[in-house]
């Protein structure tokens, strides 16, 4: 008999307890808000280069990409909960290396880094990746201006990395287009942490406006976003 009345006592401590422990929210761990409207400041590196379309454009130039930076924020405007409209507004530092191998004794290296202000409109689509994490994919054109153009053209001695002239021909900085257009696609998850909701994400730019006036040659990027959502 006290076995039983000692098994009831027990039995009556553990179902309080695990009751009082489970209706407590998980304190690390939340599902995201499901607010339709949120801001959004977002920061993280970009890696970037320049393409063409013309397949002889730059047959005669060796690229190499370049780290840069974005930062802003976004405005996500939700029209449902699977799906949003969200513009943005970023400061990017974009650009590339190009070595341009004429065959001559010095060689034109250019060193292009171009910062813009980006206006992007994403269509923005979401869905419950599980628990406290949900997924997105997003796509939609931006336009940029051309706000500060800290490019440089040396000419460098060929099999070597000596420069021999490091000057900026005003012409050269002038000839860059002063705006710039294209297509973002992307995609991320977010998820509330400590009550705090965080977001990650990656994405893919291409420009369709060509660099300079002469030339076929067009921005593109890759960036990696973290944020804090308001």
């Amino acid at each position: 008999m006290k076995h039983i009345q000692f098994l009831a006592i027990l039995t009556a401590i553990i179902t309080c307890y695990s009751n009082t422990v489970f209706a407590q929210p998980d304190s690390l761990f939340e599902p995201p808000k499901q607010s339709l409207t949120s801001v959004t400041l977002k920061a993280g590196p970009i890696r970037s280069d320049i393409y063409s379309f013309e397949k002889d454009e730059l047959n005669d130039v060796f690229i190499e990409s370049r780290t840069g930076f974005s930062a802003g924020m976004s405005l996500c405007l939700g029209i449902s909960q699977v799906f949003a409209i969200q513009p943005e507004i970023m400061y990017s530092i974009k650009g590339a290396k190009a070595l341009k191998l004429d065959g001559g004794a010095t060689r034109e290296q250019y060193d292009l880094e171009l910062h813009y202000v980006e206006i992007p409109i994403l269509f923005k689509f979401v869905a419950p990746i599980g628990g406290a994490v949900r997924g997105n994919i997003y796509l939609g054109p931006f336009g940029a201006v051309n706000v500060e153009n800290k490019s440089r053209l040396h000419k460098v001695i060929a099999g070597t990395n000596t420069v021999v002239s490091d000057e900026v021909p005003r012409e050269f900085n002038d000839n860059f287009i002063p705006f710039d257009a294209g297509g973002i696609i992307g995609g991320g998850m977010s998820f509330r942490l400590l009550g705090t909701e965080l977001m990650i994400d990656a994405r893919c730019s291409l420009s369709a406006v060509p660099l300079t006036e002469d030339g076929e040659v067009h921005n593109r990027t890759f960036s990696l976003m973290l944020g804090i959502t308001f």
